[in-house]
């Protein structure tokens, strides 16, 4: 019986490997504005990517074979799982023009509709409500600072 080379736990590993590499080289470039090695935002990247390496490692070398069926989501969530990647690309893409709070609250009514089927009334309020309490939880209570965008 020939040995399958290629397979879907080694190409996750090698994924796993690459992103647990990026994180690095970005717990590289936060380095220079730490106070010291172990204290700073640096920290979480580079024990992220040690632990994001270190499994893709482990993936990539395993050789346990298992059967599988592929079940494909039934359309109607295939939709709603490609309209919820697709809003959050515009979120990031509208986060530095509508700033945070605008963006949040705005794409936030499109999360809840996909998330939770509510009416736009309800997905309106409950957007609203989740960008000023994640604005006052960050800028107030953690000092931390977001871009303003048309607000600033």
């Amino acid at each position: 019986m020939k040995r399958q080379v290629i397979t879907a736990d080694r190409v996750f590993g090698a994924v796993c490997i690459l992103i647990g590499l990026l994180c690095i080289k970005e717990c590289i470039r936060m380095y220079r504005f730490a106070s010291s090695f172990l204290s700073g935002d640096h920290i979480v990247m580079g024990i992220a990517g040690g632990v994001l390496i270190l499994l893709g490692i482990i993936l990539g070398v395993k050789n346990k074979k298992r059967e599988f069926s592929v079940e494909f989501p039934e359309p109607n969530l295939a939709k709603r799982m490609i309209g919820v990647v697709l809003v959050l690309i515009l979120y990031v893409i509208s986060l530095d023009k509508l700033g945070f709070a605008i963006s949040t609250a705005l794409w936030g009514i499109f999360w809840f509709r996909l998330f939770g089927s509510y009416s736009y009334v309800r997905c309106v309020i409950y957007s609203v409500i989740t960008a000023a309490a994640l604005w006052a939880v960050f800028i107030y209570g953690l000092g931390m600072s977001f871009p303003r965008g048309i607000l600033g």
